[in-house]
């Protein structure tokens, strides 16, 4: 076998396939890319869902459509943290928001047969987990520059007034709730607009 291509090329710097480099760096850089693209898509995807279904009816197709929504947010939201330098701290925000969402969506599509402690458990806790995780991303977001500092406050105060939610609120509960949602989803597009329009800088960053 004739080594003296190969030896070339490794002299020039190029990659090789069966090296480490292996795949080279700008398919890797590509693939990157990709994947934050179609995120992006989730997260705009998954505020406008939530926005069709915030302005329907109590159906069984717009609950279907909440449903899709949450699996679009997590599918998405993760980018958050993979678009800019978090640290351990933005990690963990990420895994908590994560979390909260995911006891949500068992809430929205599964019939769970759950005693009332347990219950208030896995609401208490997604509940937690969610204002927790937020109020740590979104204080990141607003000091990494990657994002608008906006959208880091918008993901804030949607944290922040999840608590608020948790409780009785009388005739005020519908208000706040719509409040909340908005906030939210101000939070999940302005992710996702600015993903898509800053996808180079972004993943320099990661």
């Amino acid at each position: 076998m004739n080594s003296a291509p190969a030896s070339a090329a490794m002299q020039r710097g190029e990659d090789l396939p069966g090296s480490s480099r292996w795949p080279p760096a700008g398919r890797r850089e590509w693939e990157t890319m990709s994947i934050r693209t179609l995120q992006a898509y989730a997260l705009i995807l998954s505020g406008i869902t939530t926005l069709v279904w915030l302005v329907g009816p109590d159906t069984p197709l717009f609950n279907a459509i909440l449903i899709i929504s949450t699996i679009l947010f997590i599918i998405g939201i993760p980018a958050a943290y993979t678009s800019q330098p978090l640290g351990t701290p933005g990690l963990v925000g990420i895994i908590l928001v994560v979390l909260a969402a995911v006891i949500a969506l068992g809430f929205q599509s599964l019939d769970l047969n759950l005693s009332p402690a347990l219950e208030g458990l896995l609401f208490w806790t997604s509940v937690i987990a969610g204002t927790v995780g937020r109020l740590i991303v979104g204080w990141l977001t607003t000091r990494r520059g990657v994002f608008p500092a906006w959208v880091g406050v918008a993901f804030m105060i949607e944290g922040l007034l999840f608590i608020g939610g948790s409780f009785d609120l009388g005739s005020f509960a519908n208000v706040y709730n719509t409040l909340v949602i908005l906030v939210g989803v101000a939070a999940v597009l302005g992710y996702g607009f600015y993903l898509l329009r800053a996808p180079r800088a972004a993943a320099a960053l990661s």
